[in-house]
């Protein structure tokens, strides 16, 4: 029959290309059977995934963190940390290595110490911990920062870590600073200010009569109080600093070098501005306590300090590119 003989040919004929090797197997119109299967993810790709589903499970904590932030000077800088990390790995994909094989060592060790934090910050209300908000975020935070470098390590390993160190590092400015440290900081800071006023009013000219941290000028007694530290704007100068170090200069003696400058030259821009404050009281009267100089001038000091230090990075800068044109095959270290 012409029925029977083409049921035996189409059967025939759907054997045949069950047979053959370039046609899959299964049912051609089924999504399971002829679609194709989606690559994997790339290493790069994965640890995006993975930094925004941390950056979600933290999202309670960072949240509270940029209010703190926004609330207090001394941490005003958190907000653009990420931010500036972000942009430097953005910067160097094309120059980082591919990924090689996880760095298990590195991942547990980072994974651990955030567990550790965690469970510190998430601990310390049940155990009667005291902790100040500032110093909760400080510890919360940093469990954050140990799981953003744990990812690092698992998804793109030790190669990619060492190419990028330098933004991963420099996460850890997200942390707030501790209570315990900011208070040693002030002080001091505020010890080496009141060692270098002496000097300037000296070299001003203006009588004085010293004890401890209060200098008697002729109308006005002024003291170094803690509000006077310039803790803020010498943290800020470091935050600086070791930006400019890492974008401009090569060899890590003058990456040292900058970093070095940065406290002392917080400390004489503090002593100079007790010193201009000093002149006004003595010659237009003691009402210039209260003048722009001493409530507002924070700014403008800062300014000179942070452009004083621009100068210095350059003059590195250009150091090293004669250094290189007169030893081309030496990479200074």
């Amino acid at each position: 029959m012409p029925s029977e003989q083409y049921l035996e040919a189409a059967e025939g004929s759907r054997q045949a290309g069950a047979s053959e090797p370039g046609i899959p197997k299964g049912n051609l119109g089924s999504p399971r059977g002829g679609a194709r299967m989606r690559p994997p993810l790339p290493e790069g790709g994965r640890l995006i995934v993975y930094l925004a589903v941390l950056t979600a499970s933290y999202g309670w904590l960072l949240v509270e963190l940029g209010r703190h932030a926004l609330a207090h000077e001394l941490h005003s800088h958190i907000l653009l940390v990420p931010v500036i990390s972000g942009w430097l790995l953005w910067t160097n994909r094309h120059q980082s290595p591919a990924a090689s094989s996880p760095r298990r060592s590195g991942a547990i060790f980072f994974a651990l110490a955030g567990v550790a934090a965690l469970a510190f910050f998430l601990a310390r209300r049940h155990d009667g911990i005291l902790l100040s908000a500032n110093d909760a975020l400080a510890v919360g935070t940093a469990s954050y920062v140990c799981f953003v470098a744990a990812g690092g390590f698992a998804l793109m390993g030790r190669k990619w870590m060492r190419a990028m160190a330098f933004p991963f590092c420099f996460l850890a400015f997200m942390i707030p600073m501790p209570d315990a440290m900011a208070a040693a900081v002030e002080k001091a800071l505020i010890m080496a200010s009141g060692e270098v006023v002496p000097v300037l009013f000296e070299w001003a000219g203006i009588s004085f009569f010293r004890e401890g941290l209060v200098f008697e000028v002729p109308g006005i007694t002024l003291e170094i109080a803690t509000e006077c530290s310039g803790i803020r704007s010498t943290w800020v100068l470091l935050i600086i600093g070791t930006l400019a170090s890492h974008l401009f200069l090569a060899s890590r003696w003058r990456k040292a070098l900058l970093l070095l400058i940065v406290v002392p030259l917080s400390i004489i821009r503090n002593a100079v501005r007790i010193l201009v404050i000093a002149l006004l009281c003595v010659h237009h009267g003691p009402h210039m306590i209260n003048s722009f100089i001493h409530r507002e001038g924070g700014p403008l000091f800062f300014a000179a300090a942070a452009g004083i230090l621009a100068m210095v990075a350059l003059f590195l800068r250009q150091s090293e590119i004669r250094a290189s044109r007169n030893n081309p095959q030496k990479n200074e270290q």
